[in-house]
């Protein structure tokens, strides 16, 4: 779902007490995952030049829903540098009913005959009669072709920029008066319940900016939550958000350089073309865009 501009949003924002979801993962033999531990990164992390974030978010929307199924690559993708990632969502733990199923392709030629290959994609559990569900991701404007082939009046395209913050190019911290930097892993789960998931088993970081308190109550203003890969070389900010009637404070980019200033490693975040608001915030913080991502959506009223 496309942020507002008024709103700084990197992937996904709560929305309404649940995750409206936006991008994707692909199937074969199905191999269920256990909620109770941190799933492996889809893709192979030392590989760090291709893989650049794609396997962060990936392991970010494996907690978005009440459940998932993730699944090893097909064989129309084995031959790939980089295999494509997919996993389908639920909307219950019992995994009766499909939510979302999520094909990520992390490469720029992942698939060297698109069309026939994905084609035969379709034919493969759990893609097999849930096609209209299916949200592909991809650098591969070919790949948006046949996404487009496949839709219906509901189908959604976005474009978003990739960008990456080198350590070096870390800028110093931002102070607004009356507000401080703190975590907020216990605020969110109590404030997002049904986003839970993604801090209690996914491991992600909850970064706050908060009232000082010297006016009364402290309180949470601008929050985001940040996915680290294994090795710890890289981050990825998933979503960051400022309540309304707080916007255009700086807030935003005070958490942000208040987060920044510790890191050591890049920091990678996605962000919708169309949101030039938070583009000109990112850029002049010292993020580039490394490469565009295509997000092709079906699904109703949930894309």
């Amino acid at each position: 779902m496309p942020a507002s501009t008024s709103k700084f949003t990197a992937q996904v924002a709560p929305h309404k007490g649940k995750y409206k979801l936006v991008l994707a993962h692909p199937p074969a033999t199905i191999a269920p995952v256990s909620q109770a531990t941190s799933p492996t990164h889809p893709s192979n992390e030392t590989n760090t030049l291709s893989n650049m974030s794609s396997d962060l978010f990936a392991h970010h929307y494996l907690h978005t829903a009440s459940s998932h199924v993730s699944h090893p690559t097909p064989k129309p993708f084995s031959a790939a540098p980089i295999p494509p990632s997919h996993f389908t969502l639920y909307t219950t733990p019992s995994n009766e009913t499909v939510e979302r199923v999520w094909l990520i392709l992390h490469g720029d030629n992942d698939v060297p005959n698109p069309s026939e290959q994905m084609y035969a994609l379709l034919a493969t559990p759990p893609l097999a009669g849930n096609h209209r569900k299916l949200t592909v991701s991809t650098y591969d404007k070919r790949i948006v072709q046949w996404a487009i082939g496949i839709g219906n009046r509901a189908m959604r395209i976005d474009l978003l920029y990739e960008m990456v913050l080198k350590p070096e190019e870390i800028r110093e911290e931002r102070v607004v008066k009356g507000y401080k930097l703190g975590r907020g892993e216990g605020w969110f789960i109590a404030e997002f319940p049904a986003a839970a998931r993604i801090v209690s088993v996914g491991g992600e970081e909850v970064w706050v900016v908060m009232t000082d308190g010297q006016e009364g109550e402290e309180k949470v203003i601008s929050w985001m939550t940040v996915t680290r890969s294994q090795d710890g070389k890289r981050s990825y900010i998933n979503s960051l958000e400022t309540k309304e009637g707080y916007r255009r404070l700086g807030l935003a980019g005070m958490l942000l350089a208040g987060f920044l200033k510790g890191e050591k490693g890049e920091v990678w975040l996605t962000v919708y073309c169309d949101n030039w608001v938070a583009v000109e915030m990112y850029v002049k913080l010292g993020w580039r865009t490394k490469r565009c991502l295509w997000a092709v959506g079906h699904g109703g009223d949930e894309v």
